[in-house]
């Protein structure tokens, strides 16, 4: 799929979604005891105008449900169950989604000190670079875009987000090659743009 064919179809998407996309207040996040369940997913080929494929990842985190569109050439990891990974086909960007369950009994959102603590035990010996706050799914929270130093590596560039939702604390993420980083961004971009999420409560 060409990148006018699939910006014409996010959108679509996007304007279809924001009646389904709408979203469940919360008052605050706290931390249990009770093991985290894990996220469980499937990607569907789904047409939206003619034969045109558009590969739909839906995703279950206990009583949580998200979904988004896969940007054409990239197809979902999902060994992890604690963390879904999109990957393109040379392997060289990796757009991750993962849900932060376990947070202070005091932490009632996603605030940026703890977020920034968040990102650096992710990457260790990360260098924060900027710092902004992003929207994702009418979530909003802190942003930062980093550079890290992978032992056999080149330098690698990311971006990191956390937003605060029912089910805990989102991150996604996006890491590449330095060289590639600002390519890259608008397919993590496109990501964010179609992501969705309902619940109907914490899990």
């Amino acid at each position: 799929m060409s990148n006018y064919k699939f910006g014409f179809l996010l959108a679509i998407w996007s304007a279809l979604a924001t009646v389904a996309g709408a979203q469940v207040s919360y008052v605050g996040l706290i931390s249990t005891n009770t093991p985290p369940p894990g996220l469980k997913a499937q990607v569907k080929d789904e047409e939206m105008i003619g034969e045109t494929p558009v590969h739909h990842a839906y995703l279950t985190y206990g009583t949580n449900q998200f979904s988004f569109i896969l940007p054409d050439g990239y197809r979902l990891d999902c060994s992890n169950p604690n963390k879904l990974v999109v990957i393109n086909d040379s392997y060289d960007c990796f757009m991750s989604f993962h849900v932060v369950s376990s947070l202070p009994a005091d932490q009632l959102s996603a605030t940026a000190d703890f977020c920034r603590d968040l990102l650096l035990q992710r990457f260790p010996g990360a260098k924060i670079t900027d710092q902004c706050s992003r929207t994702v799914a009418n979530h909003a929270g802190p942003a930062f875009d980093f550079e890290v130093q992978q032992s056999g590596a080149s330098l690698q560039s990311g971006r990191a987000i956390y937003v605060a939702a029912p089910a805990g604390i989102l991150e996604f993420s996006l890491t590449s090659p330095a060289d590639k980083f600002s390519s890259y961004q608008q397919f993590f971009n496109a990501l964010l743009l179609t992501f969705r999420t309902t619940a109907t409560e914490k899990c």
